[in-house]
C-alpha cells in the first residue's frame, strides 16, 4: 500500500517537476523568424519580451538570437514535431514588420500595426492574426491554415502555393494567386481585384 501511494505522488508531482519557465535578455529586434515545433503567441505594441515555458530539457535546446533586428528562434532537430506540445513562447514586442515561420505549431500574432506586414508561413499549422496595417503581403506554401480574416489592411498582396488554406482582408485591393489545391478566402468588400488561380485551387469572396 506504502508504495502504492508513494508510486501515485511520485506521478503526480512529475508534471511540476518537469515545468519550467525562462525570460530571454535580448537586442532590440522588429522582425521574427521562426524555425521549429512549438506555440507561439506575439503581441504587438507592448515592451520587448520573450518568456519561454515548457519542459525544461525541451527549454535548454531553444536557440533564440537577433541579427539585424530580426529575432531567430531555433531547435536543433527541427523535426521534431512532438515538442510542439512542450514548448510555449510568448513575445512582446514594440513593432514587428515581418513574421517569418517554417515548422510545425500554432501561432498567434497580436494587435500588428503599421504600414506595411509581411508574412511568409511555410508549415503544417494554424497561424491567426489580427490588427490593423496599410499593406498587408502573405506568401504562405504548405498545408498549413493562415488565418487573417481579423487584420484588416487598406491593400491586399497575397500568394498561396500548396494544399493549404487562407484568409485575407482588404479594404479598397487585393491581388491573389493560388497554386496547386489550396483556397483563398477574403473579406472587406474591396473595391479592386486581381486574382488566378493555377490547378485546382480557388479564390473567392467570402462575403
Amino acid at each position: 500500500m506504502q508504495k502504492l501511494l508513494m508510486t501515485l505522488l511520485l506521478a503526480a508531482a512529475t508534471p511540476l517537476a518537469m515545468a519550467a519557465q525562462e525570460t530571454r535578455e535580448l537586442p532590440a529586434f522588429k522582425s521574427i523568424t521562426t524555425q521549429g515545433a512549438y506555440k507561439l503567441v506575439v503581441t504587438v505594441g507592448q515592451p520587448q519580451s520573450v518568456v519561454v515555458s515548457g519542459e525544461q530539457d525541451v527549454i535548454a535546446k531553444l536557440r533564440t538570437k537577433v541579427v539585424d533586428n530580426d529575432l531567430i528562434i531555433s531547435m536543433p532537430d527541427e523535426k521534431k514535431s512532438g515538442w510542439k506540445d512542450k514548448l510555449t513562447i510568448v513575445i512582446g514586442v514594440a513593432q514587428l514588420n515581418k513574421f517569418q515561420m517554417e515548422g510545425v505549431g500554432d501561432t498567434t500574432l497580436n494587435q500588428l500595426a503599421g504600414e506595411e506586414f509581411l508574412l511568409r508561413y511555410q508549415g503544417v499549422g494554424t497561424l491567426t492574426a489580427n490588427g490593423r496595417v496599410q499593406r498587408f503581403i502573405l506568401k504562405a506554401e504548405g498545408v498549413g491554415n493562415v488565418n487573417a480574416r481579423d487584420l484588416d489592411a487598406k491593400s491586399v498582396e497575397a500568394s498561396l502555393e500548396g494544399i493549404g488554406s487562407a484568409k485575407v482582408r482588404a479594404s479598397e485591393t487585393l491581388n491573389a494567386r493560388v497554386e496547386g489545391i489550396g483556397s483563398l478566402s477574403y473579406y472587406g468588400r474591396p473595391a479592386r481585384v486581381t486574382k488566378s488561380a493555377d490547378g485546382i485551387g480557388s479564390v473567392r469572396a467570402a462575403e
